[in-house]
Order: C-alpha cells, then structure tokens, then sequence
C-alpha cells in the first residue's frame, strides 16, 4: 500500500537515481536492501524493491527505467527486471560465475 515519502526509512543515504520516460516515478538505490520506487510530483512511495545490496566495499548498483512498466536493476554479477507496478521479477541475466541468490 503506498504511503507518504517520510514513511520510508534509509539506511546510509541513496544511491543511484533513476526517472521513467513518461517523469511519473522516480526510483532511487536506498544502500540498505533494494531500490525505492516514488510518483512524481507528489512522492508517494508505492514500494521496495529488495535486493541483496552488499555494504562491504561500498558498491552501488545501477538503476535504469526500461519504460514506463519495467526497471532494471543491478544485481552482482547480472541485471534484475521488474515490473514497476507490482514490483514482481519479470527476467534476470547472471553472469557464469554468479550465483544469483540475491
């Protein structure tokens, strides 16, 4: 259920940001466990995307809206999609050596 933006809570910060074609949602990394996604103007948070984000080493993973129903996310080792609305996995891609348990 979505709720106003200053009912998500951040772990370190943000990371990477991404915007969708149509400038209607704003995604962003939350350095904790997965990517925020928000409407724009108005910043109501329709959900997490949880995703294994290791704080070891700083690593920030990449974000990049495919269209106005799909974002694409890093994972280590490959890409997550998801479809925006319902935040459900549509595909992955892992690399050989990944074990893609995240």
């Amino acid at each position: 259920m979505p709720s106003s933006s200053s009912d998500v809570l951040f772990c370190y910060g943000s990371g990477k940001s991404a915007v969708s074609p149509s400038r209607q949602y704003l995604a962003f990394t939350n350095l904790c466990d997965g990517v925020e996604i928000l409407t724009l103007p108005g910043l109501v948070h329709l959900g997490t995307i949880q995703q294994n984000i290791p704080t070891v080493g700083n690593i920030v993973l990449g974000i990049q809206f495919l269209d106005d129903q799909h974002i694409i996310v890093g994972d280590q080792g490959g890409i997550r999609v998801y479809e925006l609305l319902t935040l459900n996995l549509a595909a992955k891609l892992m690399g050989p050596s990944s074990t893609g348990t995240s």
